[in-house]
């Protein structure tokens, strides 16, 4: 039986990784899927899909209960994906308490998600329709490339003997971006001509993370040398500036997880990625565009804990390496195949 999902979506200009995905999901099934704004009706949707977080979640703590309740009157499904548990703050979780016993089905964007909310006693109360999903990137890799004043400048630093070393993604403390800054300055202590891009922006309410990112860039001597882009709407903007980049970096204290889009997005650039290895043998066994990734040398794994001067090791390796092909579109398709599979299962 052919379903019909509606995500309910912000009305954001500027989406972060979770919102991006909702709107992707929505596209990628095509006639069977639309997004609807947050608090509007549905329509004749059977299953009602609420990715949490949810964007400026202190304006809409009700928004999304009165949703999933007028949902379940109606007799629709409603499906709520957990993108995070553990890492996000006490607060919000009890914000949640309302709303997931609401779900008829729930949805965890990785293995370690799933075991830190079902580790919780709210997780007895609530449906036991559960299963993993396999995050697809949130691009398209496009076909041509568009300039732009990023990659002009970033070309111009590699011409003259720079290193670009990058992290693609929104900016929060659980990616651990001052532990690049780390990374960077030690490849500058070893002459390495290092320069240091942020694609993405910081996400909003978290406090001074954006002051302290900077302090600690010019605390460690690399002020000059690292530049945040701020949220980059065009795939093919973005991939041009994917092409001025040596290496990708994600020195992450939880390991790579499914969940890390944007690690997939970097990785479809043909540049390397050094990421932290897995912290489970399972996180990333469902998921066939990760392990695509893998078995084309595009992931290079660290072990969890690495310190600044091992992960500089593992960069300075990436080095000379040639830039792998593209998965095969094959494969994207095949990644966002399987999530609109599950999604209707």
């Amino acid at each position: 039986m052919s379903l019909r999902h509606v995500m309910l979506v912000s009305e954001a200009a500027t989406t972060c990784g979770v919102e991006e995905f909702a709107r992707q999901s929505a596209r990628h099934l095509g006639v069977r899927g639309a997004t609807v704004p947050l608090g509007r009706p549905v329509g004749d949707a059977d299953d009602v899909v609420l990715n949490l977080p949810i964007t400026a979640w202190k304006k809409r703590l009700v928004a999304p209960i009165i949703a999933a309740a007028r949902a379940r009157l109606a007799r629709r499904d409603v499906t709520i994906v957990l993108h995070e548990w553990a890492d996000l703050k006490l607060a919000r979780r009890i914000s949640y308490l309302p709303l997931l016993p609401l779900a008829t089905r729930l949805m965890f964007s990785a293995p370690e998600v799933q075991a830190q909310f079902e580790a919780t006693p709210l997780s007895r109360i609530v449906t036991r329709r559960r299963c993993v999903l396999p995050i697809p990137p949130n691009f398209t890799v496009p076909d041509t490339t568009e300039p732009s004043a990023i990659a002009d400048a970033l070309a111009a630093a590699r011409a003259g003997g720079g290193f670009i070393l990058a992290q693609f993604g929104s900016i929060y403390p659980k990616k651990d971006p001052l532990v690049l800054l780390e990374i960077g300055a030690e490849l500058l202590r070893r002459g390495v001509d290092t320069r240091i891009v942020f694609i993405g922006s910081f996400i909003k309410d978290m406090g001074n993370v954006e002051a302290d990112f900077f302090a600690e860039a010019d605390r460690l001597g690399l002020a000059g040398r690292v530049e945040v882009t701020g949220y980059v709407k065009s795939a093919a903007e973005l991939y041009g500036i994917f092409a001025e980049v040596d290496a990708f970096l994600y020195p992450l204290s939880e390991g790579l997880t499914s969940r890390r889009a944007s690690v997939q997005a970097a990785a479809l650039s043909g540049k390397p990625v050094v990421v932290s290895a897995p912290a489970r043998a399972d996180s990333l066994t469902h998921h066939r565009l990760m392990n695509a990734l893998i078995a084309s040398g595009a992931l290079q794994f660290v072990p969890r804990g690495a310190n600044a001067a091992a992960f500089a090791d593992a960069v300075l390796a990436t080095r000379g390496l040639p830039i792998r092909p593209l998965v095969a579109s094959r494969e994207i398709d095949a990644a966002w195949d399987d999530l609109t599979a599950a999604l209707d299962a």
